[in-house]
């Protein structure tokens, strides 16, 4: 999903650590070539994630600077390209392999179970690298000076594979989720507050049923 877009659903994140001393901007871009896109087009894989430029979702290289700092803000885009087989086609496709197989081995009434496993992979690789990855972007803006990083996604799914790719890219950090009322807390003045509250800066998660996938989703989906 763009973050440039007219409206647009995202959550945020505190990092957690310290990035290490030196040129920010060339850590940064460093950190982000490790965990770059790589194309899975002329291959059989079935995924692909990885960092991409935001306004070029060919480039992960970020070997350009300004391509991906504005200010203290750092812009980036997750790019997850998948394949995906219709149910209904591969079981068509197994069961020609499977009378195939039947039909050189007389004698077996029945294909063995490894041997239909092994049928079954070699059905999904040959329908696989027929088939076009589908691609899916995802923008995220990254604030050095607070500390915070918004994600354009409130799918659980994306935002897991975000988490992990960015704690893989940039070590010694994670990401926290910022906890609606934490974020309503910080901007409540201090008179208003009620004075035996509980504080809530800091909480990023709720336990069922008010969280799916121990993430908090509804209130940080912002127009």
């Amino acid at each position: 999903m763009g973050i440039l877009a007219n409206t647009v659903s995202f959550c945020q994140y505190r990092v957690l650590g310290t990035p290490p001393a030196g040129d920010p901007a060339a850590w940064a871009g460093e950190s982000l070539a490790k965990g770059g896109f790589r194309p899975i087009d002329g291959t059989a894989e079935e995924l692909s994630v990885g960092w991409v430029a935001l306004d070029d979702p060919r480039d992960a290289s970020f070997s350009f600077e300004p391509a991906f700092r504005r200010d203290h803000y750092l812009a980036f885009s997750l790019r997850r390209d998948q394949r995906r087989i219709p149910g209904a086609l591969l079981r068509a496709h197994l069961e020609a392999a499977e009378n195939e197989f039947l039909a050189a081995h007389p004698g077996l009434q029945r294909v063995p179970r490894q041997k239909r496993e092994e049928l079954r992979e070699a059905v999904r690789g040959a329908l696989f690298a027929k088939t076009l990855p589908a691609p899916a972007i995802y923008d995220a803006v990254w604030d050095t000076r607070r500390g915070v990083v918004s994600f354009a996604s409130l799918s659980p799914k994306v935002l897991e594979l975000f988490e992990n790719l960015f704690k893989q890219s940039f070590e010694g950090l994670r990401l926290v989720p910022i906890h609606p009322f934490a974020r309503a807390e910080a901007v409540t003045p201090e008179a208003l507050q009620p004075a035996d509250a509980p504080s809530l800066v800091g909480v990023a998660r709720l336990p069922a049923p008010h969280a799916r996938g121990g993430l908090w989703r509804g209130a940080v989906h912002l127009p």
